[in-house]
Order: structure tokens, then sequence, then C-alpha cells
């Protein structure tokens, strides 16, 4: 967590990572900063396969942003 202080009101905090879905977490952070708060989720907007869990999904999004981000690179023209 990064925090500097700012004389911008913070409208919205994206919550990412293994404990993302830490329960309590989300409203904790709510009532702190007095801002959105959201669980990130990389996935949102995508197909999904009828053979995988939704409830799954939603468990492990806020982990796989990066591995979402880098899969979809794959048909970059800039071959990264």
């Amino acid at each position: 967590l990064v925090y500097s202080k700012t004389s911008s009101k913070i409208d919205q905090i994206i919550l990412a990572g293994e404990k993302a879905n830490l329960l309590g977490l989300k409203d904790i952070v709510n009532q702190r900063f007095k801002a959105s708060v959201v669980i990130a989720n990389p996935f949102l907007g995508m197909k999904q396969a009828s053979n995988i869990s939704f409830e799954l999904i939603k468990e492990l999004a806020p982990m796989m942003l990066v591995s979402a981000g880098l899969a979809m690179r794959v048909g970059d023209d800039n071959k990264n």
C-alpha cells in the first residue's frame, strides 16, 4: 500500500493481490478512506468457459492481474 498526502480526494481504491479477498478488508478500507472500494478483476467483460466456476474466477481474479495482462499481450504488434 502506497500512501501520500495529497489535497485531491481519492474517489476509488482498487484492491488487488492475494489478500484482496480478505474478509472485511474492503469495508475497512472504505471506512478509512471514505472512497469507493472494488476488488480487481482482470476477467471482467471476458467470456467464461462453461466448465469454469464463476466463484473460482471471482476468488482468483485479484491475484491474476499480471498474468492476465501478459496473456493479453501475446498478440500485440511489439512482440513483447
